[in-house]
């Protein structure tokens, strides 16, 4: 995209490589924010082992014809022993243009994607849209050009967003989501939707699926007061990002002598032992 549009993009107009090259502020961006400005001038966007396997599972459930094309799981093969790196490199070579992976990371593929399309409410969702829209808008406020990308925009105006997790119950999902700041991406998604068009969305819900058999799904959508948080959080951070920009200052962590409390978890547990 040679130009910034602002609106709605389907997957054909803007792929995911060109998404990420653009100019704007996204969640992703909001987080190393979070941390100091510092953090995400300095940050290098590196493509890790779980990020190529998450962009694998999201490919193969929502994309299942893309993902057969540009996807191919390697034969079995010990990549520690000499033989076993040959046979892949051979293999490889064979499949140039595709993302080769291993046989674990293809059957984990396969049996969430098994796992997501069996599950009635999640079928359902999958049966109108479309995956991987981008949402591209100009903050007013800051003056700031902002990115999302959703996993699957249901036809109905409901925003879905895919999570791979340990454990998917509503316990642990709750403290995945204050960890990873699963209440920003909710909030930045929702408001970004109406920035892009003018509308209300009617919901964002998460789909969490876990990693290991039996591959359990559970739908979740945060509270209004997880919402308001999350907005505030965002809000704060991309204020932080337009005041850094304007002012050409990047700060760190305070340079002051901060005072230090452990956390109450850790002074609970010295109490009963």
């Amino acid at each position: 995209m040679s130009e910034f549009l602002y609106g709605l993009h389907p997957a054909h107009t803007l792929s995911n490589s060109a998404y990420h090259a653009l100019d704007a502020v996204g969640k992703s961006d909001l987080d190393k924010i979070a941390r100091s400005p510092m953090h995400w001038k300095h940050a290098e966007r590196e493509e890790t082992s779980a990020m190529r396997i998450g962009s694998a599972v999201h490919c193969a459930v929502l994309e299942p014809e893309r993902f057969s094309a540009e996807y191919v799981v390697a034969h079995s093969c010990d990549k520690r022993t000499k033989a076993g790196k040959e046979q892949f490199a051979e293999f490889e070579a064979a499949n140039a243009g595709r993302t080769v992976l291993s046989l674990e990371d293809g059957e984990l593929c396969v049996n969430l994607q098994h796992a997501l399309h069996d599950h009635p409410r999640v079928r359902a969702y999958l049966s109108a849209g479309q995956p991987e829209v981008s949402a591209l808008w100009r903050d007013e406020e800051f003056n700031v050009r902002c990115r999302a990308r959703y996993d699957w925009l249901h036809s109905e105006c409901v925003l879905l967003d895919l999570k791979t997790t340990q454990d998917a119950s509503a316990s642990a999902f709750a403290k995945s989501c204050a960890t990873f700041r699963y209440h920003v991406q909710a909030a930045w998604y929702l408001d970004s939707y109406q920035a892009a068009t003018g509308e209300l969305p009617m919901g964002f819900v998460f789909i969490a699926v876990e990693k290991t058999p039996p591959y359990a799904v559970a739908l979740y959508e945060l509270d209004a007061e997880a919402v308001d948080l999350g907005r505030a959080l965002a809000r704060r951070d991309l204020a932080r990002y337009a005041n850094a920009r304007d002012f050409g200052v990047w700060p760190g962590y305070p340079d002051a002598v901060q005072s230090l409390s452990l956390p109450k978890w850790a002074t609970y547990a010295e109490i009963e032992e």
